[in-house]
């Protein structure tokens, strides 16, 4: 058992590009089952209820990572080192001291969202209070799958990390929600965001014990070895990449909600949605370069980890260049698809579809940084984005509402872009001159 789990953790090349693969397959039926999902709903609903349940979600997407407290993480750090060293004792208490945290801290969130909105019902607008309740036993549930899929991936269980969260609970939470509205439940938002929850627990329930089965027989049968500050120090600074980069995401319909109405919000919610698709294109490119761009960096080869970097960029930009013209053009008749409401969110995709460009250009410089060994500028910079794409999404949100939210956001990654090109070239050059040091004299 010993030496099969040496191999489990040291994954020759080979394996380690098909498990990557598998994932980034994942990885894309999810991203087009949820799009599909959207779309059904968007068709099913009125705009006004779907844009009652997207802000409801959108708390879920949002507070559910930040539950994590960056274990996802510490996971993908400890598990497979402990592995490595066949210290299975450690690898199962990480990974039942992980769950038991993350479940927690979910809960304490989720109770913590339904005291303010009962004592402070003003903080919540009327057309969404009722979605946002319903939907709050999915937070504790959504951060534990978002922490199972990390913890599955470092037990290289591709499958069983991915398919829940991805694919399990979308096809669910739609089963769930065609069921209600045939049992004589009404078709709105409540109904949605209540059929969306039960989906999440129930699939949450069911991965644990399956996770368990599939980690190896060694690490279930051993010991439970805890050792909580080494994890809590490395987990919690790393909650703030998670952090940043969930509120870049999600805080900007946050502000469409609190300014705009449930209308506003399914539109935008919709042309958020439609621009998204373009990340399947740097989500691939990222999974192909990163592993060789980290080669190119031990190897202390800076000439090739620039045309590496220049390499991922051309390949992810090229077609989301492609797919953002598509949206350009044609951007009023996708939308049409989702119904005749979400017609007049046209010029929201077009600052949405440039703002995933944007991103696109920033994800790999953001990504050497962490490659470089330098997480703590690349936290500084991920935080100093997010809390002006914040800022300024509050602010233009209540003047343009659903518009300025989507300019905000646009800030947020022009700013990413900006930071993360400077401190990359920097980190090239730094680089150069550490191997011209290093050279024959």
């Amino acid at each position: 058992m010993g030496s099969l789990l040496k191999r489990l953790a040291g994954l020759s090349r080979s394996d380690v590009l098909r498990q990557a693969l598998l994932g980034l397959g994942l990885q894309a039926f999810g991203k087009v089952l949820a799009f599909g999902l959207t779309l059904l709903l968007a068709r099913l609903l009125q705009a006004s209820e779907f844009g009652s349940f997207a802000y409801a979600r959108n708390w879920v997407f949002l507070l559910g990572p930040l539950a994590t407290l960056g274990y996802v993480g510490a996971a993908q750090r400890f598990i497979p080192g402990y592995l490595y060293d066949e210290a299975y004792g450690s690898a199962a208490g990480f990974t039942w001291h992980c769950f038991r945290v993350v479940t927690t801290v979910g809960v304490a969130v989720a109770v913590a969202f339904a005291a303010a909105a009962v004592t402070f019902p003003d903080l919540i607008d009327g057309s969404y209070w009722w979605a946002a309740l319903c939907i709050l036993p999915s937070i504790p549930a959504y951060a534990v799958l978002f922490a199972l899929l990390a913890v599955g991936r470092s037990f290289n269980l591709t499958v069983v990390a991915y398919a829940p969260l991805l694919i399990a609970q979308p096809l669910l939470h739609l089963l769930l929600f065609y069921l209600a509205v045939a049992g004589g439940l009404p078709a709105d938002g409540v109904t949605a965001s209540a059929s969306f929850a039960a989906a999440t627990v129930l699939v949450c329930a069911a991965s644990l014990p399956i996770l368990w089965a599939h980690v190896p027989r060694a690490v279930r049968e051993a010991r439970r070895v805890t050792l909580r500050r080494p994890w809590l120090e490395f987990a919690l600074p790393t909650s703030v990449t998670v952090g940043a980069s969930t509120v870049m995401a999600r805080f900007p319909t946050v502000a469409v909600g609190l300014f705009s109405a449930a209308t506003g919000v399914g539109q935008f919610a919709v042309a958020l949605a439609v621009a998204q698709t373009l990340a399947m294109a740097r989500d691939a490119a990222s999974g192909a370069v990163l592993p060789e761009l980290s080669r190119r960096v031990a190897a202390n080869d800076v000439a090739g980890a620039r045309r590496v970097l220049a390499l991922g960029l051309a390949i992810s930009l090229v077609p989301t260049l492609l797919g953002a013209s598509i949206f350009w053009i044609a951007g009023d008749r996708i939308l049409g698809v989702f119904g005749q409401s979400f017609i007049g969110a046209g010029p929201l995709l077009d600052v949405l579809v440039l703002d995933q460009l944007i991103q696109t250009a920033a994800l790999l410089p953001s990504a050497f940084l962490t490659v470089v060994a330098r997480p703590l500028l690349n936290i500084r910079i991920l935080s100093a984005s997010a809390f002006v794409g914040s800022a300024m999404s509050l602010v233009l949100a209540s003047q343009w509402g659903p518009a300025g939210a989507a300019f905000g956001s646009l800030t947020a990654s022009l700013v990413l872009l900006v930071l993360t090109s400077l401190a990359c070239r920097k980190e090239l050059s730094r680089l150069g001159r550490v191997k011209a040091s290093s050279g024959p004299a």
